[in-house]
């Protein structure tokens, strides 16, 4: 039904960061970028890991702070969304002045090929719990593949497309808030 591969749909342009990043500067790269996650990549620019604003939020939870969930964690902030720049990021960072991305990100990271068609693609990350797939020649990043890149392609109808759309703007809204917050 879907021919497409995933160098149909991947995102080309994608901000990699490096493994001795601060946390707190990984964070507004995040915001500044509109994005949740990022492949973790050498000084030969060859990927080492992956790190998402779930990694950090694990880490901070770990850090002592107590919720019962991550929704929970999220609905604690009361910070409005729309009040996020890059610039009001005024968080106490001294937990994360000393951390490291690479003492956060994922090292086995699940890759995919830009040949590998979204089935595979959509499949790999259904079987792994995963909401992005980096996509590699040899061991360079040449792209990523989320979960909105595609339902942007399998969605029935453009009102489909659209009301998955919101649900995804919602849900990183709700992370913007809990960056807030921290």
């Amino acid at each position: 039904m879907y021919n497409y591969k995933a160098s149909d749909i991947m995102t080309k342009e994608v901000i990699c960061v490096k493994p001795e990043m601060r946390i707190n500067e990984l964070d507004k790269i995040f915001v500044k970028h509109k994005i949740t996650g990022a492949p973790v990549v050498d000084d030969t620019e060859n990927l080492v890991g992956v790190v998402s604003q779930s990694n950090i939020i694990n880490y901070d939870l770990k850090k002592g702070m107590h919720a019962s969930s991550i929704s929970d964690y999220y609905s604690s902030t009361g910070i409005e969304s729309q009040q996020m720049t890059e610039d009001s990021i005024e968080v106490d960072t001294s937990s994360m002045a000393d951390t490291e991305v690479q003492d956060i990100m994922a090292a086995n990271v699940i890759t995919a090929n830009s040949d590998d068609s979204i089935h595979d693609i959509a499949n790999t990350m259904c079987d792994k719990s995963i909401h992005r797939l980096v996509i590699v020649e040899g061991n360079k990043v040449v792209g990523m593949v989320s979960t909105l890149d595609i339902l942007k392609v399998v969605g029935k109808t453009q009102g489909e497309r659209d009301e998955a759309k919101k649900k995804l703007d919602t849900a990183f809204n709700a992370i913007e808030d809990l960056r807030k917050k921290m």
